[in-house]
């Protein structure tokens, strides 16, 4: 069974009997303790599932509460709680089950965190390599995570992500620094079905390539909110068709316009034009272009070639938040 709260305070819990039907356990965005959420881990031996993102009160104590007492744990989202890298640290040696892991300052939908001022934990390049031990995790979220501290020592974030975690299908470093640093030494990730950039405003074209070629079963692919990436070339988006074969979902929108000027548009939808005939995205399903002039023309080259493509429309956007937080294991 699972159990998931809305109240605005929950400051006390009296359990007098474990609660061993209990998988999933969700209390975010509520005003709790750790003395509340301790008490009902510890009489939770078969949790699989704990979500207390928005708890900014809770501390390293919960980990430590979960670590005892749930052994089969795979599932942890923490974003926007007061967890440290000794917390982390704590959490993976002791949770070789480990699968999904959500951190940071950013909530789990697009509200992510350029107001840095918010509480929650600050995500560094420590904290990956703290992370890196577990082959078995599965997806990974680092959201507004400062990624480029000692990156000139240690290597590109993209790069270490690359070596440590080959088992990820679904990868979130959402508003993150320090992602412009490609390397051609990556090993493959067979198994990465999603991956989220959203608002990561350093990552350049060299980087995102560079990723997409060791990603060959790609299904979705969240670039909105990037400034630099919104005016995408004609060679840039037919690469990305190339290496990304199987993209369903492309999203390149942005709240305000950005792309070419008016006058440039219809060249681009020229070359948009040919590059729809000629087979490329012929998998995509949704894509999501508003406020990107540029990427409006692709859409638009797209859909006279695939007429079931859709845009952004209000049946998408659910379909959109699933990929984002897709169970893409059992």
């Amino acid at each position: 069974c699972s159990f998931s709260y809305r109240c605005e305070s929950l400051q006390y819990v009296e359990l007098s009997e474990e609660l061993l039907a209990l998988e999933v356990l969700e209390l975010s965005e509520t005003y709790v303790t750790d003395e509340v959420v301790c008490g009902i881990l510890e009489k939770s031996s078969n949790l699989r599932e704990l979500d207390v993102s928005g708890c900014a009160n809770l501390t390293d104590a919960v980990l430590q509460s979960a670590c005892a007492s749930c052994r089969n744990i795979k599932t942890v989202r923490l974003a926007y709680c007061n967890i440290t890298n000794q917390g982390l640290r704590y959490l993976v040696l002791h949770r070789t089950k480990l699968q999904e892991l959500v951190i940071g300052r950013a909530r789990m939908e697009t509200r992510f965190a350029n107001d840095t001022g918010l509480p929650g934990s600050a995500i560094t390049r420590h904290s990956l390599d703290l992370l890196a031990s577990p082959a078995s995790f599965k997806a990974l979220v680092l959201r507004s995570a400062e990624l480029d501290r000692g990156a000139h020592e240690l290597g590109g974030a993209l790069d270490y992500i690359a070596h440590n975690f080959v088992s990820l299908q679904l990868l979130d470093l959402g508003a993150s620094k320090g992602l412009n640093l490609p390397s051609k030494s990556w090993r493959p990730l067979i198994h990465l079905r999603s991956i989220c950039f959203s608002f990561c405003n350093d990552l350049n074209s060299e980087a995102l390539v560079a990723l997409l070629e060791k990603a060959p079963n790609l299904e979705a692919l969240f670039l909105d909110q990037c400034h630099p990436l919104l005016t995408l070339d004609v060679q840039l988006y037919r690469r990305i068709s190339e290496l990304s074969r199987k993209l369903e979902l492309l999203d390149v929108s942005s709240p305000k316009s950005h792309g070419d000027p008016p006058q440039d548009i219809p060249i681009r939808v020229q070359e948009f034009a040919e590059l729809a005939a000629s087979g490329g995205f012929s998998s995509l399903k949704v894509m999501d272009a508003r406020g990107n002039r540029v990427g409006q023309a692709l859409y638009e080259a797209l859909r006279k070639e695939h007429p079931s493509l859709s845009g952004f429309e209000e049946r998408t956007t659910e379909w959109k938040r699933q990929w984002r937080r897709l169970p893409l294991f059992d």
